[in-house]
């Protein structure tokens, strides 16, 4: 009952932003109050709209601020994108890939370069940050369950590091912030919780399986709320 009022509360949440058009995202690390740049491409120039977070910053440019790129369709374009940030400007021209329908980049402030996508440095960092709160949450439960057996620690262990490790590791691949994130979490744990159930059905004895079962289930739970509360600290 608890996953599906969270599942209809993150729906109603994505479904709000559901109307949200293309853009490019201009990822940049650290906290910048003074951000603000330009996009140039096709004779049109584009104003980037910050977005600001404790630990990145964010311009994004929506091609639907300008008629001529609502239906903007190519997967390579020149383009000179200006940055303004803690007093100094920055002027970039490449050829960058459209590749999505939300096309991610980073500014990397040692080298004044532009790269698709995110670092690894950052997603491992993140992923890895993830994967290891969760499972501890999840130990903790297991272990007020007042399960010891070798068996279900190994099992635990590796079904977590599998399942925790794809889960984060699909929503590292989601845009830094937006609530499509978290309507995703809420799907990719009922998978795993489905997964978890039937893995550990046939590792435990058969009479304790009603209560592992139910352990699982609350670990789940918890791994949902956790997993919902840190996408709301930290980013993607």
């Amino acid at each position: 009952m608890l996953m599906l009022v969270l599942l209809g509360a993150f729906t109603v949440n994505a479904k709000a932003n559901a109307d949200e058009p293309p853009m490019l995202w201009i990822l940049i690390s650290g906290e910048h109050k003074d951000l603000s740049g330009t996009l140039q491409l096709e004779g049109v120039t584009l104003f980037g709209r910050p977005y600001i977070t404790r630990y990145e910053s964010y311009l994004r440019f929506y091609f639907s601020d300008e008629s001529q790129l609502n239906s903007y369709t190519k997967e390579k374009v020149q383009a000179i994108v200006t940055i303004h940030l803690t007093g100094e400007k920055y002027i970039i021209e490449d050829v960058l890939q459209m590749r999505d329908y939300n096309t991610m980049y980073t500014f990397d402030l040692d080298q004044k370069t532009l790269f698709e996508g995110k670092s690894l440095a950052r997603s491992v960092l993140l992923v890895g940050l993830r994967v290891i709160l969760t499972i501890f949450v999840e130990a903790l439960i297991f272990f007020l369950f007042g399960f010891k057996e070798k068996r279900i620690w190994i099992a635990f262990i590796l079904i977590n590091l599998f399942t925790q490790g794809i889960l984060h590791g699909l929503l590292n691949a989601e845009v830094p912030v937006g609530s499509y994130a978290m309507l995703a979490l809420v799907f990719y744990e009922i998978v795993i919780l489905i997964v978890e159930w039937l893995v550990f059905f046939f590792v435990s004895e058969d009479q304790r399986k009603a209560k592992l079962m139910l352990t699982v289930f609350v670990a789940n739970m918890a791994s949902l709320i956790l997993g919902g509360f840190l996408i709301t600290m930290l980013p993607l």
